[in-house]
């Protein structure tokens, strides 16, 4: 997934009038690019448990932190080629933003 794309995922669930079925999609989302590379062990499972508890705590201690925390749900839920846990973190999208 894009960096790009994570962020916008982060942002909305980020608002107050996101509502708790689309929250959990958003989840689910992000869950499931932890196993898009074909690299499923005991490192991924535990990155997956980390993701999950970074996400829900945050939602649930203050939700609108969540897109600050765009770094480490990029290197967990990032494009990378199958032989990498995590993923070098593509930034190109926000220049084109300034």
């Amino acid at each position: 997934m894009e960096t790009k794309e994570i962020h916008k995922l982060l942002v909305e669930a980020s608002k107050p009038e996101t509502s708790g079925r689309r929250l959990n999609e958003i989840q689910c989302v992000l869950e499931s690019e932890v196993f898009e590379s074909k690299v499923i062990n005991d490192r991924s499972a535990g990155i997956l448990l980390v993701l999950c508890s970074l996400y829900v705590s945050t939602l649930e201690n203050d939700p609108k932190l969540l897109p600050s925390l765009l770094p480490v749900f990029s290197m967990i839920c990032g494009d990378r080629d199958d032989k990498c846990i995590i993923a070098d973190i593509d930034w190109s999208f926000i220049n084109k933003n300034n």
